[in-house]
This record gives C-alpha cells, sequence and structure tokens, in this order.
C-alpha cells in the first residue's frame, strides 16, 4: 500500500513526542513556570508547531497572566494567518484585553478561513470612537492596529519589542508608550526627549508633561522640574491616565495645595467616574496624600475611603488610612508612590512603597 501524505511540510523542525508528553504532565500538574521554560526553546526551534504555541500560550497565562499570553497568541497569529487555532486565539485575547480593532483583524482573517465571528465585525460607529484621538484628530485603523501590538508587548513587559513596534508610529498614545518603554529599559535620557517632545507636540498631553518631570527629577534636574511647574498645574486633565500623571509630578514637586485644587477642579470633568477601579483609586490616593501633607485630617481620611472603595486592597491607602485612623494626625510624609511602577521594571527590586 502506498504511504499516506505526511500533513507537515518537509524539513519543518518537529519537537519529540516525549517532550510534548512532558510538557503537558508539567501542565496537568500545575507546574506552569516549568513547562514555559521547556517550551519557549522549543518553539524557538519549531515556530510553527500548532501544539507548542497552544500549550505556551496555557502555561503562560497561568503563570504570568493574560497579558503575557496575550503577546504569545499575537506571535502565533503574526507567523500562522492561516491558522483557525492562532486567530481564534487571537480574537480571544485581543478582545479581553481591549485590544478591539486588532481583534477585529483577527476576525477578519478568521471570517476569510470560513469562520463565523459573532460580534465582529466592529460597528463603524465604534470603530469611529476607537479611531478618535485624545488631542481631537482622528487615527487610522492600521495605526491603531500597530498601536495595539506594540500596547501588548508593552503589557509584557518585552520593552525592546515595544520600542520596535512603536517606532515611527505619530499618534500621541504611541509616542507616550514608546517613551515608557524606553523608561523601563533604564534609557531615561531618550525616554525624557520623548516625552518632552510628545509634550511640544501637544501641550494638553498632561501623560507626557508629567512623566517629563518625573524623569528632570531622576536625573537630578529639580530646576528644570519645578519650571513645568505653570503648564502643568494651569491645564485641565481630558482623560484620567493625565490626570493620574498631573498630580503625581504635582506631588513629587511638592506643590500639595495646587494638586488638591486640580484634584476638585477634575471632579468637575466628564471622564471622571468612568474608567478602571484602580486608576481611579490612584487618583483619589494622590489627592488624599496632599490632603494629608496641607493637615487637613477629615479631607484624606475620607479621600482614602473613597479610594479603598474602589479598590479594596489598595495597598498604599490601606497603609495610609490605618495609621491615621490610629494618630489622629495627618501625615506630612504619607506613602505615595508604589515604586514597582514609579521605577523601571529593568532595575532590581526595590521597597515598594515611599
Amino acid at each position: 500500500m502506498p504511504k499516506k501524505p505526511s500533513k507537515t511540510k518537509p524539513g519543518r523542525p518537529q519537537p519529540e513526542a516525549a517532550q510534548l508528553k512532558a510538557i503537558e504532565r508539567l501542565i496537568e500538574a500545575g507546574e506552569y513556570t516549568k513547562a514555559v521554560q521547556r517550551l519557549k526553546p522549543l518553539v524557538h526551534r519549531c515556530p510553527d508547531h500548532a501544539g507548542l504555541r497552544r500549550l505556551l500560550v496555557e502555561a503562560l497565562e497561568r503563570s504570568e497572566g493574560i497579558r503575557a499570553a496575550g503577546l504569545a497568541a499575537f506571535e502565533w497569529a503574526e507567523r500562522r494567518p492561516n491558522s483557525v487555532q492562532a486567530q481564534g486565539a487571537l480574537l480571544a485575547f485581543a478582545s479581553r484585553l481591549g485590544h478591539v480593532l486588532l481583534a477585529d483583524r483577527a476576525a477578519r482573517h478568521l471570517r476569510a478561513l470560513g469562520m463565523v465571528t459573532p460580534g465582529f465585525p466592529v460597528t463603524p460607529d465604534l470603530r469611529a470612537d476607537l479611531l478618535s484621538m485624545p488631542d481631537g484628530t482622528a487615527a487610522t485603523v492600521e495605526q491603531i492596529e500597530r498601536f495595539d501590538i506594540g500596547k501588548l508587548y508593552l503589557d509584557a513587559q518585552d520593552f525592546a519589542g515595544a520600542i520596535a513596534r512603536l517606532d515611527g508610529l505619530e499618534i500621541l498614545s504611541a509616542r507616550n508608550n514608546r517613551a515608557m518603554a524606553l523608561f523601563h529599559l533604564g534609557r531615561i535620557d531618550e525616554a525624557l526627549a520623548g516625552f518632552m517632545a510628545a509634550w511640544e507636540a501637544d501641550t494638553d498631553n498632561l501623560f507626557a508633561l508629567g512623566w517629563a518631570v518625573r524623569l528632570r527629577l531622576y536625573r537630578g534636574d529639580e530646576v528644570g522640574a519645578q519650571g513645568l511647574t505653570i503648564p502643568l498645574a494651569g491645564a485641565t486633565a481630558r482623560r484620567l491616565d493625565d490626570a493620574l500623571l498631573q498630580l503625581d509630578a504635582l506631588l513629587l514637586l511638592r506643590q500639595d495645595a495646587v494638586a488638591r485644587d486640580v484634584f476638585t477642579r477634575n471632579t468637575q470633568c466628564d471622564w471622571f467616574e468612568i474608567g478602571e477601579g484602580y486608576s481611579r483609586a490612584l487618583l483619589h490616593h494622590f489627592a488624599a496624600c496632599a490632603a494629608s501633607r496641607l493637615g487637613r485630617v477629615s479631607d484624606a481620611l475620607g479621600l482614602w475611603r473613597e479610594a479603598l472603595a474602589l479598590t479594596p486592597d489598595f495597598k498604599l491607602a490601606l497603609h495610609n488610612s490605618a495609621g491615621l485612623e490610629r494618630d489622629h494626625q495627618t501625615f506630612a510624609y504619607p506613602s505615595v508612590f508604589d515604586l514597582a511602577r514609579a521605577l523601571p521594571l529593568t532595575w532590581h527590586a526595590f521597597p515598594t512603597m515611599l
């Protein structure tokens, strides 16, 4: 009898069956980190093997979280654009991570392969909303897809990958994220130049301006940082992310009364009641720190309680509010910043509060 034709292309590297079985046993035993350690070199050697890619996505989600798994799903889909499994994985993870237009692209691939994609394509109204930039301009679909890909790399802490993917993408959020990736690689001068350029291109980009203050202080340029106080204090944030960096920078500059006034002004903005719980809690925490430094016990305690209502396990707010309730007086030096978020992630571990 003639042999059946092989389903694998000649010369395409394949893992040994024993290797796959060993990885599957690790996953069944809950040894996800060990499974990832074995899978990564195998995926590098056999990049087109669907079983390895699927196992890597699963093991990463269980060991490192959805962001790492989402990036692995994207790299699989990019490698295998005509794979239903790969595009289905990207569609699922991009949807869960909020990368709607990247999910829409995966859905388009799936429909071309004969699959049904409930909820996709996105409606024209939603597409127009997703293409609308904070500065009032409109991006293209391709630009937002590229931004979503760069964000996948940034969130998975592949900062070199984020820089490469965002390079040359001249929309506000992409410029901000590329500069942030430079910061997390410890390339402080390049990051500062990037944030300053982003702010100069759009003076309402308080995210970039706040980071510029932070990085000038990191470099020991206190005079230069203080020189940004006036534009920082006088602006009204147009979104939550801008407000967070605005208050962060004002607290670093010890502009406590200004920070408190800015927070009060922000409460009147349309975006104030919208957004992810932790970010909104962090904004209330910054305002509480300003109130505490100003000796306003009731205000500080009330703001920390609001932060905890939004995020009950928020350690900084728990620490500060417990001390305030115990001592019945405010702190001149409350714990303000989470260094895991404020220092480059490529640096060694530091204490978690300052």
